[in-house]
């Protein structure tokens, strides 16, 4: 008999965290090798690219904890 063992919410919730950190991260070194290409390129820093992209994944984070809390 196959038996599979689901993560719980919280574990999910956690792991998308943590690949979101990941993901920040590699946005903010694509922006920064974008500056080295084009120094005047528009657009936000590299930081902020990361900061708004951790913001959104903090926001998904606690609207999933909210479901789960139900």
């Amino acid at each position: 008999m196959y038996c599979y063992q689901q993560p719980t919410a919280l574990q999910l919730i956690s792991n998308r965290l943590e690949s979101a950190k990941y993901e920040a991260a590699q946005k903010r070194r694509a922006r920064i090798r974008e500056l080295r290409r084009d120094p005047d390129s528009p657009g936000p820093s590299p930081e902020e690219i990361e900061i708004e992209h951790l913001r959104t994944a903090i926001g998904n984070a606690v609207f999933a904890l909210s479901i789960v809390r139900r």
